[in-house]
């Protein structure tokens, strides 16, 4: 990493001059400012998710094991499924990978028909045939919108 990379590295970490506008330039720094920003982002969720949960349930009987298997769960599966993600992304065009987002209600939907026993539908096959089919025709008939160089920050 050259000198000015990791300053901006340093700046990234002094939680930035302007919020949303972030001053850096190589991919490592970018991973690093995707991942601290989502890491963020999902700490102020749970605190948030907490203090309603307190408000707004007057009788609730939590049990230890209960709760740790949530956040552990939670953390794990959102945590790996970022960490794919913010791998794979600088690989993909910018209309590729806005497009492929698209996909992950099907995906949320197949993990609970395989993991949690939902029922396959016929609405839900022929929604993710709708979801599939449009992303598909998105990324294979545009080739042109698609071979543009990405341009994009974390």
């Amino acid at each position: 990493m050259q000198p000015e990379q990791t300053n901006h590295c340093r700046q990234l970490w002094s939680w930035q001059n302007n919020r949303y506008r972030y001053p850096v330039t190589s991919s490592c720094c970018q991973s690093v400012l995707a991942f601290a920003v989502t890491a963020g982002n999902f700490l102020r969720a749970m605190l948030f998710t907490i203090l309603l949960s307190v408000l707004l349930h007057s009788n609730v009987n939590l049990e230890i094991d209960g709760v740790w298997y949530a956040i552990v769960s939670g953390a794990v599966a959102s945590g790996l499924g970022y960490a794919i993600w913010y791998s794979v992304l600088p690989t993909l065009k910018v209309a590729t990978a806005a497009t492929v987002q698209l996909s992950v209600p099907v995906i949320a939907a197949l993990g609970s028909i395989i993991f949690l026993g939902e029922s396959l539908t016929v609405r839900f096959v022929f929604a993710s045939l709708a979801i599939l089919g449009g992303i598909a025709l998105v990324i294979l008939c545009n080739p042109q919108r698609n071979s543009a160089a990405p341009s994009r920050s974390a």
